[in-house]
């Protein structure tokens, strides 16, 4: 197949889980073949399986995040906490988070330490910080949502949507 690593601005399908923090600038990104606008401070989660496409835009800087399921469960605490978060559920809200002006600092300076991390030679416990580092940026970024952000697509139906998606996470995978 064609490489998509090379080619972020042309649609490609996710293989694993992505964060895109955008640190300056504003812009669009394009998931699942719709439009999103992001700006300075906005967190944008990509799951598994949705097609997405950069829009080029130079004058923009963030960092973008991978990971699979398997390194953010690998440690002993980790069972189920993909299951867990709201941020991957797309089907249910948007995938853009926006930070508040003072939240922001808060999220740079775990998005630099992962990056830290990632480029320092590898050295005592490197894997568990980058890993502990992520989760307690999903923690925080899931505590926003919860607290300020609807589902997109609130309905009568919602509760049953979340108990069957449980159901088919439990007897399918």
């Amino acid at each position: 197949g064609e490489q998509t690593a090379g080619r972020p601005f042309r649609p490609h399908r996710l293989l694993f889980y992505a964060i895109l923090f955008i640190a300056e600038g504003e812009g669009e990104h394009f998931i699942d073949f719709q439009r999103y606008s992001y700006r300075k401070g906005s967190l944008i989660f990509i799951s598994k399986e949705q097609v997405q496409a950069f829009e080029p835009n130079p004058a923009v800087k963030g960092t973008l995040m991978i990971f699979t399921e398997k390194f953010l469960e690998r440690s002993s605490l980790g069972s189920n906490l993909m299951q867990q978060l709201s941020l991957y559920n797309y089907h249910l809200y948007s995938p853009i988070l926006q930070l508040s002006k003072d939240q922001i600092p808060v999220f740079t300076e775990i998005v630099d330490r992962i990056i830290k991390e990632f480029q320092a030679p590898d050295d005592f416990a490197t894997e568990e910080i980058i890993q502990a580092s992520l989760r307690i940026l999903l923690f925080l970024a899931e505590r926003k949502r919860k607290t300020t952000l609807e589902p997109r697509k609130q309905s009568f139906y919602f509760e049953e949507f979340q108990q069957f998606q449980e159901l088919l996470k439990t007897h399918i995978f």
